[in-house]
């Protein structure tokens, strides 16, 4: 309480934005008064801490040399990911490098572009390819097939190479696609802390042989480990999965006028099963229906940021001003969903997926509580949902 009371007496010399700054604050001041156990006489420390992440986030970015759209993308990257100073830096670099390459497109190509190329990171396979777009018609290699006649055959670059071609330097390229990768499996708060993970010794030393490639063997493997699972994780209530968003809203902002995937019910369809449908029901693949914290902060974010943007948002904005709202509004996540999707037919098509067909069911109250029994994630989703549906 000490240290939170003095930083509310510094901070306004320090930062430009006093409205969010008082958000944060009032919500941390809030957050310890409620935690206090009369009882026992002692504090419970509350589990979902984002109002620290973003006056960290101020903090460590005060004293950086970017205009204030570029301060808050950096900000937002690290307060609702969970990403340190230096990879919301490394995302910024390469937003900028998108810039640069395609000057003349519109903010919603370039934008289409960020988001396509950081979801590659973890989503880059044919099925993506044909949901998403691919990304083999902006960053290629171009050889002569045939010199008799001059004929040139292009091939993909790794994502890799697409990050350094976009501004980053190799090892810093590695880095980022580590982070990625390492926010993807972590972002759900259900991965294993260093002292669970050192009973499987195979998978410790995975790990850390992959850490190893990327930061070499004099750090501190284990205290990485931890820290990022509390960062990436949103000190275990979950953070959103940023490339699963990524690409999720890439699938939303796709270009190509034809998709294969267009066959599963057309583009709107396409969408859906990028994102909530296919976590919640059977019907873009055979995979039991699983949905943590990171889907589904994915799925709802993805819908509600795209919905910004069709409304002449771009990406930084929608972000800002879409992650501001949740600070002050707990509910705001699921409402604004619901604006975008009709409750009653998210409601029945994954009703529709989900009823057994060996089962008889009386009635809706049974066949929520079939759901409850077998997908616990989707019931849960379901009941989030519920609460706020008119």
């Amino acid at each position: 309480m000490k240290d939170l009371r003095a930083y509310d007496s510094y901070s306004g010399g320090l930062f430009d934005d006093l409205d969010s700054i008082d958000v944060q604050l009032s919500r941390g001041l809030a957050q310890i008064e409620s935690s206090w156990d009369a009882k026992n006489g002692v504090f419970k420390v509350p589990s979902d801490l984002t109002w620290v992440n973003y006056l960290t986030a101020y903090a460590d970015t005060k004293d950086m040399q970017l205009s204030r759209q570029e301060k808050a993308f950096v900000q937002t990257m690290m307060a609702e990911y969970g990403f340190d100073a230096e990879t919301a830096q490394q995302l910024l670099t390469i937003k900028q490098g998108i810039d640069r390459k395609f000057p003349n497109s519109s903010q919603e190509f370039r934008d289409y572009i960020f988001l396509r190329v950081v979801g590659a990171a973890n989503y880059d396979d044919f099925k993506w390819n044909e949901t998403a777009g691919g990304l083999w018609q902006y960053f290629y290699y171009e050889f002569v097939s045939d010199p008799q006649t001059g004929q040139k055959l292009r091939t993909l670059k790794p994502v890799l190479e697409i990050f350094q071609e976009l501004g980053l330097k190799e090892e810093k390229a590695k880095e980022l696609y580590y982070n990625l990768r390492l926010q993807h499996e972590m972002a759900g708060g259900e991965v294993a802390n260093i002292t669970k993970l050192k009973e499987k010794r195979f998978e410790y030393n995975s790990a850390k042989t992959k850490y190893e490639k990327v930061y070499g063997t004099s750090g501190n493997f284990d205290q990485f480990w931890d820290s990022k699972l509390k960062a990436y994780s949103n000190n275990g209530v979950g953070h959103a999965d940023f490339t699963h968003q990524s690409i999720t809203m890439a699938t939303h902002l796709n270009p190509n006028q034809v998709q294969l995937s267009d066959l599963y019910g057309g583009r709107e369809r396409v969408k859906d099963l990028s994102g909530w449908e296919g976590d919640t029901t059977f019907n873009a693949n055979d995979m039991k229906p699983s949905i943590g914290e990171d889907d589904y902060k994915a799925d709802l974010d993805s819908v509600n940021l795209i919905g910004r943007m069709q409304k002449g948002q771009s990406y930084d904005q929608a972000i800002s001003s879409y992650y501001a709202d949740l600070q002050k509004d707990s509910s705001q996540r699921e409402r604004e969903f619901l604006k975008n999707k009709d409750w009653n037919t998210v409601r029945d098509t994954i009703y529709d997926s989900l009823r057994p067909t060996d089962i008889k069911l009386d009635g809706e109250g049974a066949l929520k509580a079939y759901i409850e029994r077998k997908y616990p994630g989707v019931s849960k989703f379901l009941n989030r949902l519920e609460v706020v549906a008119d």
